[in-house]
């Protein structure tokens, strides 16, 4: 259900980080190769320098750059000014920087929650169309084709999303924050062969710290060369760059280090990133440390920033404060609704949480702009059977095993899902032989994690079934989970203490019979004709 690695290395769309600005207005044929000089330690003199050109060139995405150095207090003086400039804006401003740029201008009140209400469709035709016109008006405003493509992408629209992204990046090849939002959105749309591909077609990439981040993380995304981990190591070593610009590429290069197995130099590296960190690569940190099992000592001002639902989201999942995770995946989902893993985060809190409607209500959302993404289709299946939804969830999960098996593979957690749906229709024995065909698999891929999550449902769905032999099942879960500490298991394992007052859910007239093929790792699915007979 967690998010894997790989996509926990890309770049934000249209992230805190980025502090490069287009000028609302350029000729075509001015092509941006430096936006300012990376050597000045001085962050406070940055800032003037870049201050300085905004109020040249006024603009929503020059402000929100600007802003992007809003976890430093002492910076607020010089930053009030965009941001009131944000507030004063009648265009379409994100929820997370509306209330960054309220605390930045003083305005003492509570924090938005606009994650109560995340659907903002009819907000984006209308932000859409202002969008348009504008670009009318001035065919070159680059930024304004960024908004719309983000839009269109949070709308489902990712051909019309896609034409406005590579308009602006034919307009401005080598400007930082164009490419970075476009390698994002090519990410996004599955497609990260052309997100590699525009940033090695820029010269910039090659001395960016910004760009090489993004370079090398995606080059690990697609198992490629990491033509640039060299000339990383020599920026980082030179010491010639100011750390809010080297935070990213430290954080990126950490990532491959630990995952080689360099533990130490990832430390360290990781500790270079968080001396002053953006919002991603506190994520990236938190996320590492527990999906790798490394101590880390995070600090209360990470999370302070509205920017950093998706950190927050990551350090309550790490602390066993499941109802806060929920809360930050929303936050973190509103913020950025074009993207997947927010929406999965929000559907495995909430079935931790045994909120099953809202989790099959956040994967169906969901599924409307991922329509084709195996896991959350497999996190639907778990949220519907558990609310003993037996039918809708069995078509989907044919659905997800039919696709699994053309691409030669089912995974465990779809074996899991079959075990839970076998259970629910009282045919116990096979049920737990899915169960632990799944468990099997994760031993194999040494996933103690998700190991110890499946021997806690397994118990769960013993106990609800009130099979003969729950009790042991729950002693076993409760052995293996103490191993592993693990958190969510330990939330799974304390949900059952008061399910004998739960009855079982009604057997199916006629249960649906799976067949497992565990040299071939096939299900062999039910045949089915379209009517009766």
């Amino acid at each position: 259900m967690l998010p894997s690695w790989r996509r926990r290395l890309i770049p934000k769309w249209r992230d805190s980080s980025i502090t490069s600005k287009l000028p609302e207005s350029l000729p075509v044929s001015k092509k941006i190769t430096v936006d300012y000089d990376f050597s000045s330690i001085d962050n406070q003199n940055y800032v003037l320098k870049i201050l300085e050109e905004w109020r040249e060139n006024k603009s929503i995405g020059g402000a929100a750059n600007l802003l992007s150095f809003g976890h430093v207090d002492k910076l607020h003086p010089l930053i009030r000014e965009p941001a009131e400039y944000i507030l004063k804006s009648k265009q379409y401003i994100p929820g997370h920087l509306l209330n960054l740029a309220k605390r930045i201008s003083g305005i003492n009140q509570d924090i938005v929650k606009q994650k109560r209400n995340p659907e903002q469709t009819q907000k984006f035709y209308v932000d859409a169309a202002l969008l348009k016109k504008k670009i009318n008006t001035n065919p070159q405003d680059a930024i304004s084709l960024v908004d719309l493509a983000r839009i269109y992408s949070s709308l489902g629209q990712n051909k019309k999303a896609e034409r406005a992204i590579l308009t602006a990046v034919n307009l401005y090849p080598d400007h930082r924050f164009i490419l970075r939002s476009a390698s994002r959105f090519f990410i996004h749309n599955n497609d990260a062969e052309q997100s590699l591909y525009l940033l090695n077609k820029s010269e910039r990439t090659r001395n960016d710290p910004w760009l090489m981040a993004a370079q090398i993380s995606i080059s690990v995304i697609l198992e490629k060369p990491q033509r640039l981990i060299k000339k990383a190591k020599e920026i980082i070593n030179s010491q010639s760059y100011s750390s809010v610009h080297m935070s990213e590429l430290c954080g990126s290069l950490a990532t491959i280090q630990i995952i080689d197995g360099n533990n130490k130099d990832a430390r360290r590296n990781f500790n270079k990133a968080l001396a002053v960190p953006n919002d991603n690569t506190i994520a990236q940190a938190i996320w590492v440390s527990q999906y790798y099992k490394m101590q880390i000592t995070t600090k209360a001002e990470w999370f302070s920033d509205p920017l950093s639902s998706e950190a927050k989201y990551y350090n309550y999942d790490l602390l066993g404060d499941f109802e806060g995770a929920l809360d930050a995946a929303l936050e973190w989902q509103y913020d950025e609704p074009f993207s997947i893993n927010p929406a999965i985060a929000a559907v495995y809190m909430a079935s931790i949480l045994e909120k099953y409607e809202d989790s099959e209500k956040y994967a169906k959302r969901a599924l409307l702009l991922h329509h084709d993404d195996i896991n959350l289709m497999n996190n639907l299946v778990f949220a519907l059977a558990a609310q003993n939804k037996i039918k809708e969830a069995e078509n989907i999960l044919g659905t997800v095993i039919k696709h699994e098996q053309h691409i030669g593979k089912v995974s465990p957690q779809s074996i899991a899902n079959l075990g839970m749906i076998l259970y629910r229709n009282s045919d116990f024995i096979e049920g737990e032989k899915m169960y632990r065909t799944a468990i099997e698999l994760y031993e194999k891929e040494q996933d103690s994690f998700r190991k110890a999550m499946a021997i806690s449902f397994l118990a769960k769905e013993a106990t609800i079934a009130k099979a003969s032999n729950a009790e042991c099942l729950r002693a076993e879960a409760k052995s293996f989970v103490k191993k592993t500490s693990s958190k969510p298991a330990e939330k799974v394992l304390s949900t059952i203490e008061g399910i004998d007052l739960i009855d079982r859910a009604p057997s199916l007239i006629k249960p649906i019979k799976w067949k497992y093929d565990k040299e071939r790792n096939i299900i062999i699915l039910p045949k089915s004709k379209p009517f009766r007979e």
